[in-house]
């Protein structure tokens, strides 16, 4: 795989570097015919030897940045902005991370162009590796890993005659470890390590060679991002809440099962009882939330909360459009809110009520009778 690419390599530094050589033997027989041919001709084969020791190491440098031609490794420790123009006080359009690969449009003096994933703009050279410096960094960030055919034999030695000492799974990814030569194939096989550390070969036409890397990131996606994690953690906290208070209302000696509910139900929850209980006790709130809940399990109603709240006819303040007005403005009060939470958790002090109004017929908590 990389061999052809060596051998290449190899010619044309050789081509190149014998060249270098003749050139000083030349301009030194030039300059002084003293010079016998035997002198030019030693000299040039001392300088010839030089460089022909050199060229396998020049040969295994030009192998290894091939890869990073018009390419670069993000050099930061977290991320790094992708600016608009080359000025830093310029609109942020996208941010590169720290095992972040990207295509290198125009690499200038201090500023380069590059492309990843969505993203296309400037970085400043510091915070990218170039050449020998990006094999080093990539080495480092974001290593090769090998995915192998499902029960590719993994054998102790470069060659088919090797012990086998297992099998492959397709599920697992493997480290590419390169040889003490500097390669990582050998024979037409590639050595590989596993996560206890354990070394074997495999063919390399039996695995799939990749470099995961993150891909830059617009400011849109990162946004996006943010949004969906705060929005993961609040209901992971609106949970947390959620559980506790059931477990409250089952030592209190609640009777109703709790209820999940998005976000804008509960808050949907919370504004009707501001509206219709807003100046009863703390004990009358979560009784009017209870009686929604009561109807919505009932299968005599509306299946939902939502579908409960606007039935038509039901709630005084859904069809004044008072509810509207209070959801809009956002006066719902925290005891009202607090009340719907409590009766979702199962809080529940009207048993199975359906009603409440300011008749003589119930339960009575404040001004209202529940029945």
């Amino acid at each position: 795989m990389k061999e052809n690419k060596k051998v290449l390599a190899c010619a044309l530094l050789s081509g190149c570097l014998v060249f270098t050589a003749v050139l000083p033997s030349s301009a030194a027989a030039t300059q002084s015919e003293a010079l016998t041919n035997t002198s030019i001709n030693n000299e040039g084969k001392a300088l010839l030897s030089v460089v022909m020791d050199k060229i396998p190491e020049a040969a295994a440098i030009a192998e290894e940045t091939q890869e990073w031609h018009q390419k670069a490794v993000a050099n930061v420790d977290v991320q790094a902005d992708v600016h608009v123009s080359m000025h830093e006080d310029s609109e942020v359009v996208g941010r590169i991370y720290h095992n972040t690969i990207v295509e290198v449009a125009d690499k200038g003096t201090v500023w380069s162009k590059i492309v990843s994933g969505n993203v296309t703009g400037y970085v400043q050279n510091s915070a990218l590796a170039f050449g020998q410096d990006a094999v080093a960094r990539a080495e480092a960030v974001c290593p090769e890993v090998a995915t192998a055919q499902d029960k590719t034999e993994l054998r102790e030695e470069p060659n088919a005659k090797g012990e086998v000492k297992g099998y492959a799974s397709a599920e697992k990814q493997y480290k590419v470890v390169e040889t003490e030569s500097g390669e990582d194939e050998q024979n037409g096989f590639i050595r590989i390590q596993d996560e206890n550390q354990a070394q074997f070969y495999v063919p390399a036409e039996s695995v799939t060679v990749t470099r995961p890397s993150q891909t830059a990131k617009t400011m849109e996606q990162i946004r996006a991002e943010e949004e969906a994690k705060k929005k993961a953690e609040e209901e992971k906290r609106r949970a947390e809440e959620a559980a506790k208070r059931a477990e409250e209302a089952k030592k209190a000696g609640a009777t109703s099962p709790a209820m999940s509910a998005s976000a804008s139900d509960e808050e949907l929850l919370a504004a009707l009882i501001y509206c219709e209980a807003g100046g009863e006790p703390y004990e009358g709130q979560v009784a009017v939330g209870a009686v929604v809940l009561n109807r919505v399990r009932s299968g005599k109603f509306p299946n939902s909360i939502r579908g409960v709240i606007y039935q038509a006819g039901q709630f005084g303040p859904a069809v004044t459009g008072k509810l509207e007005r209070v959801l809009a403005s956002g006066r719902t009060t925290d005891s009202a809110r607090r009340a719907a939470a409590e009766a979702l958790a199962g809080v529940n002090p009207i048993g199975d009520a359906l009603y409440f109004g300011n008749g003589n017929t119930g339960y009575r908590i404040g001004g209202h009778y529940f029945h």
